[in-house]
């Protein structure tokens, strides 16, 4: 089998800019990082120039830009985003989601509007393979984002159901064999694992005893590290 070279990227959310040597503490030297998306924090488009050693993926959430469902102010926001990310070399992808709560101005709507405007930069989109009765409405929303020529990768939800994991990613390569796919997981410790039990995050399906037993939660990780790389997709851990 020949080797088989996995990209980890590491998800930061940087609240403050004098604290960012703290946050890089977190991760590798030179490692891709995730910046997540914050309106009430520090734009991500302040925190590029600060990372210059680092490849970029830059994430734009509706539900942060929502202005009560108006399309015209979200797309003129995720204009903004389009034109900042062709400035920076570093930034070479735009993840975008609905957020929690979806509305009727979602993920679909915003690559259906790229689309509009032949739109030439770099899309992820997210995708959840463990969502029960919702699954196939869930599948047939990531089919008609694949729909879209610009979208080059799929995040996959945090879940520790490794059976749901691969189920995923075979329905994803059944979409598009050569599409880039990420499996976005948690670097497990006592406090993270005690804040979830207390305020699960939406969407997120976590088992009681992942929450419970951070070895556990740890061997679940490197079992997945081992077993998914015949897949050959990346990770996305958030720290």
């Amino acid at each position: 089998m020949p080797n088989i070279h996995i990209m980890i990227k590491y998800e930061l959310t940087i609240k403050d800019l004098t604290k960012i040597k703290f946050n890089l503490n977190k991760i590798p030297e030179s490692c891709p990082i995730h910046l997540t998306d914050k309106t009430d924090n520090v734009s991500p488009f302040l925190i590029a120039p600060l990372l210059n050693d680092h490849q970029l993926t830059v994430t734009f959430s509706v539900r942060n830009h929502y202005f009560f469902g108006k399309l015209d102010k979200i797309t003129e926001e995720l204009n903004s985003y389009i034109t900042n990310i062709n400035t920076f070399s570093n930034i070479s992808e735009l993840l975008i989601v609905s957020g929690s709560n979806r509305g009727e101005v979602d993920t679909l709507s915003l690559l259906k509007y790229l689309q509009s405007i032949e739109n030439k930069v770099d899309i992820g989109v997210a995708y959840n393979c463990n969502l029960g009765e919702g699954q196939q409405e869930e599948n047939d929303r990531l089919k008609e984002k694949l729909s879209y020529n610009f979208v080059k990768s799929v995040y996959i939800q945090i879940t520790d159901d490794l059976d749901k994991i691969e189920q995923g990613i075979k329905y994803i390569r059944s979409l598009n064999k050569k599409i880039k796919i990420a499996l976005c997981v948690l670097k497990p410790s006592n406090s993270l694992l005690n804040s979830l039990k207390l305020r699960p995050w939406k969407g997120v399906s976590l088992s009681q005893p992942f929450l419970n037993d951070v070895n556990r939660a740890q061997s679940i990780n490197n079992w997945n590290t081992k077993m998914l790389k015949k897949y050959e997709i990346d990770y996305l851990i958030t720290v």
